[in-house]
C-alpha cells in the first residue's frame, strides 16, 4: 500500500509485508494524536481569544453565560493557581476566577 509493491496473496489483503504494515499502523496513531493536541490547542486558542475580547481593562466581571454562549470551554486551561482562597484558570496569560455559579471575573497576568 505504501511502498508500492505488487501484493500477492489473498484478494483481501492490504499490505505487502508485515513491515510495511507496521508503518502504516504507526502513521495512523500518530496522526490521530496529532488530530487530539491539534483539537487541544485550537480551544485553547479560542479560550484565550474570547477572554481577550471580552476583558478589555485587565479585570473584569461577566456572566458566565457570555462565555459559553461565545463558545467558552471550561474544561481546558494551561495552568491554575491559587490566590486568596479562589483558585484562578489561566490560558496562557489571561484566565478567570469563578464567583459563583453565574459570574466570573476575568483577569490577565499583563495587568
Amino acid at each position: 500500500m505504501k511502498c508500492r509493491e505488487i501484493i500477492k496473496g489473498r484478494s483481501d489483503k492490504k499490505f505487502c509485508d508485515d513491515h510495511c504494515r507496521s508503518i502504516y499502523n504507526y502513521s495512523q496513531t500518530d496522526t490521530d494524536h496529532l488530530n487530539f493536541v491539534r483539537n487541544v490547542n485550537r480551544t485553547l486558542r479560542k479560550n484565550r481569544r474570547i477572554i481577550k475580547v471580552l476583558n478589555k481593562n485587565g479585570r473584569t466581571k461577566v456572566p458566565r453565560k457570555s462565555l459559553i454562549e461565545r463558545g467558552f470551554n471550561f474544561s481546558y486551561h494551561t495552568s491554575m493557581i491559587d490566590e486568596h482562597r479562589r483558585t484562578c484558570y489561566f490560558c496562557y496569560e489571561v484566565g478567570y476566577v469563578a464567583l459563583g455559579d453565574d459570574e466570573v471575573l476575568l483577569i490577565s497576568k499583563e495587568h
